[in-house]
């Protein structure tokens, strides 16, 4: 990334699924404490992006958010309950992220969706904190 390149500010809250860039492929975003959803494929495909994520005050996580992205750890995830099941084969929540190491749910997860944490061989801890065990569907990892 150059210096003078702008780093995208996401809106926070967003409003509706076409307000996230879909397929853009950013080094560095700032994503503000504040954001309650992001949607559907958000950073889905964006392996340059190689970030930490801290959403304190998330509620909805869509399907295949950061599917094949360079995140590296999540280490808040707020209030969410669920990681949805993707649409095929490589499209669980957090699939192919190759550069995960840490993932931290919340004590509010209830359900882990299929393929959630698949082709993530960098991935050396996944805790939950939730003291009820979560529903997984079959083959999260």
């Amino acid at each position: 990334m150059f210096l003078n390149q702008k780093i995208p500010t996401f809106p926070s809250p967003f409003r509706k699924e076409s307000d996230f860039p879909c397929g853009c492929q950013y080094f560095l975003v700032f994503l503000p404490t504040t954001i309650t959803f992001l949607g559907a494929g958000t950073f889905y495909g964006n392996s340059k992006l190689v970030i930490d994520i801290s959403l304190p005050n998330l509620e909805t996580l869509g399907q295949c958010a950061f599917t094949g992205s360079g995140i590296t750890k999540v280490l808040d995830l707020g209030k969410i309950t669920r990681l949805e099941n993707g649409q095929g084969y490589y499209e669980g929540v957090f699939n192919s992220c190759v550069n995960l190491e840490v993932v931290i749910l919340p004590d509010t997860m209830s359900y882990i969706g299929r393929q959630a944490f698949a082709g993530n061989a960098k991935l050396k801890a996944l805790i939950c904190k939730s003291i009820t065990p979560c529903e997984v569907y079959g083959g999260m990892l």
